[in-house]
């Protein structure tokens, strides 16, 4: 009989440093998590820091730092993989049930609120290329006057020339 080889879950602390709060990012954490196969649990630490307890093999959470790291809205510039569980040095409250779902929503609309920022970002170039039209159209404007103007001459040029002609 073949052995298989058993990776032997342990208790990790992933500690991520940077933009991580107020950009739904513990809320990724959660679904990144779920993806994963995780349990655990997340929570800020002062303003900067968000901690990660798990509970996996070394290798998947070693795919979830990879994961953490492709957070889009978060700007991370350090991410530590402890082994075992590094709990704060103050008390903090978790969350469950109503206010759980309340914070969900809320990852939820940061990501919404990221979608439109990313979507209207080049209104600003919008807004100078409508400013261009619009002295685009001017211009046309000023050159279709000087050209009707250069047309009415012609006509008064080519009445004359008719006149001498007729009397000829």
């Amino acid at each position: 009989m073949a052995t298989m080889k058993m990776s032997r879950k342990k208790q990790y602390t992933v500690i991520i440093r940077g933009k991580v709060q107020s950009v739904g990012f513990r809320g990724y954490v959660e679904e990144a998590c779920e993806r994963l196969g995780i349990g655990g649990m997340s929570y800020n630490i002062g303003i900067e820091e968000v901690r990660v307890f798990c509970q996996a093999d070394l290798e998947t959470v070693k795919e979830l730092a990879k994961l953490l790291r492709k957070y889009e809205f978060a700007e991370i510039t350090q991410l530590d993989l402890k082994e075992g569980i590094l709990l704060p040095d103050v008390h903090y409250r978790s969350i469950f049930g109503t206010e759980k779902e309340i914070f969900g929503r809320l990852d939820e609309g940061v990501k919404i609120l990221y979608g439109i920022k990313k979507d209207t970002e080049g209104i600003t170039g919008i807004r100078e290329d409508t400013g261009s039209i619009r002295e685009g159209i001017t211009k046309i404007g000023e050159d279709t006057k000087r050209i009707g103007k250069v047309v009415e001459t012609n006509k008064q040029v080519l009445k004359a020339l008719k006149d001498i002609s007729d009397k000829l």
